[in-house]
């Protein structure tokens, strides 16, 4: 489930960093976030069925302040990475107007688009290499379920 979300994610990145037009580019952010908590939600049930229950809350917390502290930073950098460097790239006369313009145009907002791109290929390249090396592809298989199963053997309830 995890490695097929994200690769809906990266066609919804690709989409939004494709085109103009309003209504695709809400298809794409409805792709988007359609995906983001399928695949969040299986991994923490992984997360959840291989830790051991005495520790799941620091390890919960700790994966939460992880991922959260980056919030911020992305906040910060964005807005001036897309005004500063990836908008001038793709303006009329800039440097990327002759490669990547042609194939994605120049102008108003196609340096957020060639961003959107980007970040469809890292994340494309990311899940190609989670997705090859087989102790993480078999994790549910190799490592075993901390939790016990809750139904009775015995059938009586």
């Amino acid at each position: 489930g995890i490695y097929i979300n994200q690769l809906f994610i990266v066609i919804a990145l690709f989409i939004l960093g494709l085109t103009t037009n309003i209504y695709i580019l809400g298809l794409g952010a409805v792709l988007a976030f359609i995906c983001f908590p399928v695949s969040q939600t299986c991994t923490q049930v992984i997360w959840q069925q291989k830790t051991v229950p005495d520790i799941q809350g620091r390890v919960f917390a700790f994966r939460r302040v992880i991922a959260y502290s980056t919030i911020p930073l992305a906040y910060l950098v964005a807005g001036p990475l897309a005004d500063r460097v990836f908008n001038p790239l793709l303006e009329e006369n800039g440097r990327l107007a002759d490669s990547v313009g042609k194939l994605i145009g120049v102008g108003p907002g196609r340096g957020i688009g060639f961003m959107y791109l980007l970040m469809g290929f890292m994340l494309m390249l990311m899940t190609i290499a989670a997705y090859a090396y087989s102790h993480l592809r078999n994790v549910e298989i190799e490592l075993p379920d901390m939790i016990p199963d809750a139904a009775p053997e015995s059938g009586i309830v």
